[in-house]
């Protein structure tokens, strides 16, 4: 029998099974920034993922929803609008999280095959070796998280370390252009790997454009949230109070857990600090209710002495000030770890609502 969190974990991956399964399928569009239109092979994917849906949805009545009334209204718009968008669209009338086609335009689509590459290349390595051949699984990018608002496209994050860090760009910046190309404009910033090339962008309601340089990078998808963790670690000082600050961008592995309780440990950067602010805002869940082990009270911390008698503290206990951030995409696992925190009284949690996205699947 599964431990508990051995249990949890299997539910975080599995519950974005389906969304896995659609983003390697060979039906799935061709790696390139335009939509699918190619009917006939649309409309075989809509079939295929009604299947799924109908075979795997937690609730067999489908929220009680004309399930097939949506499907046969996708095949009708994916003729008329493009399959990405048919399937979308059809995906959000179950109202449930995780569950959506991710396009390879998206710098998300890299993302996620990076949090489930050890299974996919289990289940689908002819499929992934086709694609991205024997290496890493990667792509050319900036380091950033990207939202879309109707027309318009804006940056929601940012990786520290990355070149969209380096350059200045913020979250909540539009993105007008890349190199005078459209966003994504994935084929460009293959290109332009190592090269200075511009991002044009706006940065209040209204105001003029502004441009940034910024120096695209290869980015291997399967450590960048190990680096992009590492790089946000830092102390600042805040009067006379030290604060400590690391923002995991995806809880999705024990690797981030790993690293955080390395940083608080004696000796680590963030050892020294007299708070802890630990920022869950945005990226990726899969976090582990364990993880909130460092910052519960009670359990001890041992003290070794050597033979000289030295004392060296061991153990990753956090018995200081802790502040938990989360807003509106703080979402799956890392809601859990907000959720516990408050409950059980662990520390300060500062912020807005959690996205509401949790969910158990198979």
């Amino acid at each position: 029998m599964q431990s508990s969190p051995n249990i949890l974990r299997s539910w975080i991956a599995w519950g974005l099974a389906l969304l896995v399964w659609l983003m390697i399928q060979p039906l799935a569009a061709a790696a390139q920034d335009q939509p699918m239109k190619d009917v006939p092979a649309g409309a075989a994917l809509i079939d295929e993922i009604d299947g799924l849906v109908r075979e795997h949805f937690y609730d067999p009545a489908l929220h009680g929803l004309d399930w097939q009334r949506h499907v046969t209204a996708a095949h009708a718009t994916a003729a008329r609008d493009g399959v990405d968008h048919a399937i979308n669209e059809l995906l959000a009338v179950l109202e449930t999280s995780h569950t959506r086609r991710y396009a390879t335009g998206e710098s998300a689509y890299y993302q996620l095959l990076s949090i489930f590459a050890p299974r996919l290349r289990a289940q689908f390595s002819p499929a992934l070796a086709a694609r991205f051949g024997e290496g890493a699984i990667g792509y050319a990018g900036l380091g950033w998280f990207i939202e879309r608002h109707d027309d318009k496209v804006f940056v929601s994050g940012v990786l520290d370390g990355f070149p969209a860090k380096r350059a200045g760009i913020r979250a909540g910046d539009e993105i007008l252009d890349i190199g005078g190309q459209p966003f994504p404009a994935r084929a460009l910033l293959a290109k332009q790997v190592g090269r200075i090339t511009q991002v044009t962008l706006r940065r209040e309601p209204d105001a003029a454009p502004i441009r940034v340089e910024v120096i695209p990078r290869q980015i291997d998808t399967e450590s960048m949230f190990l680096e992009a963790m590492r790089s946000s670690a830092r102390i600042i000082d805040a009067d006379d109070v030290r604060v400590g600050y690391v923002r995991p961008w995806s809880y999705a592995g024990f690797q981030y857990q790993e690293l955080l309780e390395s940083l608080i440990s004696a000796g680590g950067d963030l050892a020294d600090a007299d708070a802890l602010v630990l920022d869950l805002r945005g990226g990726w869940g899969g976090a582990d209710p364990a993880y909130l082990r460092p910052f519960l009270p009670g359990v001890p911390t041992l003290t070794m002495i050597d033979r000289g008698g030295d004392r060296t503290l061991y153990g990753p206990q956090w018995r200081k000030p802790l502040v938990v951030l989360a807003d509106g995409r703080t979402r799956s696992g890392k809601e859990i770890l907000v959720w516990g925190v408050r409950k059980a009284k662990l520390g300060t949690v500062v912020g807005t609502r959690t996205a509401g996205a949790v969910v158990a699947g198979r």
